[in-house]
């Protein structure tokens, strides 16, 4: 799925404000990811609609 990385890209990680940069953006991504269930959660035990749940994941 998905290309290795290549040999030298471990040294990235020694930088440290890239290594930020990449632990912000992941965690970021995951509390996105986190937040579109929850709103998800929230129209469908609002709405009781399973068609309602799909606009909002639509949108």
């Amino acid at each position: 799925m998905f290309a290795p990385l290549p040999a030298g890209s471990a040294i990235l990680f020694r930088h440290r404000p890239y290594l930020f940069y990449f632990l912000a953006r992941g965690f970021s991504e995951f509390s996105r990811q986190i937040a579109a269930v929850a709103v998800g959660w929230q129209v469908y035990a609002l709405t009781s609609s399973a068609f309602d749940l799909g606009i909002v994941g639509l949108m």
